[in-house]
C-alpha cells in the first residue's frame, strides 16, 4: 500500500509527458538513493517505496501478491519481511556495485575493468550458494 501511496503521489506530484515513466520526478525524491548522498542512511531502505514506472510498479505489485501471499500462509509474516528486506539490501548493494562500475566505466574498456569481473563473479558465487544452500540444507518438510 506504502509503494501505491508514493507512486500515486509522484505521478500528481509532477505532470508526466508519459505515464510509463515517472522521468526526474522519482531522482530528485528523498527516498531515492543517490551515491552522493550515502550519509542518508535511510535511503538504502526508502528506495524499496519508489518506482521508475507503471510497468514497474505493477510487476513488483503482482509479484508481492503473487508470492507474497502464499508465502505469509505458510510462514510468519515477520518472517517473509524480512526476506523481502534483505532483497530490498541486496539490491542496493547491487546497484552500488554493478551499477558504479558500469555507469563509471561505460565504454570499450568496459570488459578489461577488473572491478566489472570481480563484482560479476562475486555475484555468481553468492547466488550459487544460495541454491546449493536450499538444496542441500533446508529441512524436508
Amino acid at each position: 500500500m506504502a509503494e501505491l501511496g508514493v507512486f500515486i503521489y509522484y505521478a500528481v506530484w509532477k505532470p508526466q509527458k508519459r505515464w510509463i515513466t515517472l522521468e526526474e520526478g522519482i531522482w530528485r525524491s528523498p527516498l531515492t538513493y543517490t551515491p552522493d548522498k550515502r550519509e542518508e542512511a535511510w535511503r538504502f531502505i526508502s528506495y524499496m517505496f519508489v518506482h521508475a514506472g507503471v510497468e514497474h510498479i505493477v510487476g513488483n505489485l503482482l509479484m508481492q501478491l503473487l508470492l507474497g501471499i502464499p508465502l505469509e500462509l505458510v510462514h510468519k509474516g515477520f518472517e517473509v519481511g524480512m526476506v523481502y528486506l534483505s532483497g530490498v539490501l541486496a539490491g542496493i548493494v547491487a546497484g552500488m556495485t554493478i551499477g558504479y562500475v558500469f555507469f563509471s566505466a561505460y565504454n570499450q574498456k568496459l570488459l578489461k575493468d577488473p572491478r566489472f569481473w570481480i563484482c560479476i563473479v562475486g555475484y555468481i558465487l553468492f547466488f550459487l550458494f544460495a541454491v546449493i544452500y536450499n538444496v542441500v540444507f533446508s529441512p524436508a518438510p
